[in-house]
């Protein structure tokens, strides 16, 4: 069926790409903040002197709002909430945890603030990919989605850039910085109240009976598998570049300033020309073949970035980030290729539930098996991990092919 057009159709998407921009772009510097390999890791490593376990909880606190992304979209389904308002109450909680993180003297109060913040902070990402859905039209969805993610790029760029030159070579600095990060988060709830749209789908009266799809649609159960091994292999192994350049002991001992320059500025900068063009190319090509290439991307940026070359980490740093920039647009999007329009919210919230067990665990994890072994030894593992991923994907991309050149079978696997 055709998409509708007409100058109030125009209008509308323009209205909806402004809004959702200056949400995507206002919520950024959080996000990046928040990555296992950003400000708030460092802050636990430098200023508190965390332990494993609790630097394991930092890493993954964003994950623990993944695990929630069923119950926050059941919820707000239940009160009768649109998309939008659901996006923005998520953002404004955020907001509040990130400023008790900054006005807390103890770790305690540190870690409780980022324990709430950042788990509602995460949360969104269903709601965001049926946003999405609704809004956007199917022909052009990959391509406006890796400009306004490619756009938000430039912000996470310019904004961790900003922090690494105020933090300088010490985190005694953090305070006003987690202010503005939740300064900035509850501008982004704000902006998302002002985009127009439906109420979200009922849902189950249990909130995680949608992970049932993973075995009553074996197709989508073995997406979700190949995508576990990947995401084990590669969240377990990105706070640990943290740690190897600035660990004291056994790493580097890299200046603040030095980390956060490789492990987020230049990531974002690739990632930002990767964005732009993966969202194109997804427009073209079924998510499998890109889903491959992003996993090259990463298990060659890990063996690179984990060199005591200066210049194989720049290269490791250059490879990942053009990896994040593809996973952004696909890990967003790849849900409107494949489900029906009415369990986008249900399949988007078993993805990002298993995103988040992957990311929380991971890094957990990959602190204890450093503390067993060597850290070189945990990266060797889990570019394995994302190859036997990347096998599993070249897989079903082969069983599609069949079924597309069989006769009377939709090619999407659905029927």
């Amino acid at each position: 069926m055709a998409e509708p057009t007409g100058p109030g159709v125009e209008r509308e998407l323009r209205r909806t790409l402004l809004w959702e921009g200056l949400r995507v772009c206002l919520s950024r510097p959080a996000a990046v903040a928040a990555q296992g390999n950003g400000v708030l890791l460092l802050v636990a490593l430098k200023h508190f002197e965390a332990g494993g376990p609790a630097k394991g909880l930092v890493a993954g606190a964003s994950f623990i709002g993944l695990m929630a992304a069923p119950l926050a979209v059941s919820l707000a389904a239940r009160l009768g909430l649109s998309v939008s308002l659901g996006l923005a109450g998520l953002s404004l909680a955020g907001a509040a945890g990130l400023a008790l993180a900054a006005v807390s003297p103890s770790f305690g109060g540190y870690l409780a603030g980022l324990l709430i913040g950042l788990p509602m902070a995460a949360a969104v990402a269903p709601l965001v990919t049926v946003l999405w859905r609704q809004k956007l039209p199917d022909a052009v969805r990959g391509r406006y989605f890796g400009q306004v993610t490619a756009l938000a790029g430039l912000v996470g760029i310019a904004s961790s850039f900003g922090i690494a030159a105020w933090l300088g070579d010490s985190v005694a600095g953090y305070r006003p910085v987690l202010i503005g990060l939740a300064l900035l988060l509850a501008g982004a709830g704000l902006a998302a109240s002002r985009i127009a749209s439906a109420p979200i789908a009922a849902t189950r009266r249990n909130p995680y009976r949608v992970l049932a799809w993973l075995w009553r649609e074996p197709r989508f159960g073995l997406v979700n598998l190949a995508w576990t091994l990947l995401g084990l292999g590669n969240l377990a192994v990105l706070p640990l570049r943290v740690e190897y350049l600035a660990g004291a002991s056994d790493g580097l001992g890299y200046s603040p300033r030095m980390v956060l320059l490789l492990t987020l500025v230049v990531p974002q900068a690739m990632g930002f020309f990767a964005t732009l063009g993966f969202g194109r190319l997804f427009d073209r090509f079924g998510f499998v073949q890109l889903r491959i290439a992003v996993n090259l991307l990463f298990g060659l940026g890990i063996l690179c970035f984990f060199s005591p070359s200066l210049g194989m980490q720049v290269a490791g740093a250059l490879l990942t980030g053009a990896g994040f920039g593809g996973e952004a647009v696909i890990w967003g999007l790849w849900v409107t290729q494949f489900a029906p329009a009415e369990r986008t919210a249900d399949y988007m919230a078993v993805h990002s539930f298993l995103t988040g067990l992957r990311g929380l665990v991971g890094p957990i994890l990959a602190y204890e098996l450093v503390a067993r072994g060597s850290l070189i030894g945990v990266t060797h593992l889990a570019v394995g991990l994302i190859a036997l991923s990347a096998l599993l994907f070249l897989g079903i991309l082969r069983t599609d092919g069949r079924r597309s050149r069989a006769p009377n079978l939709d090619p999407s696997g659905r029927g």
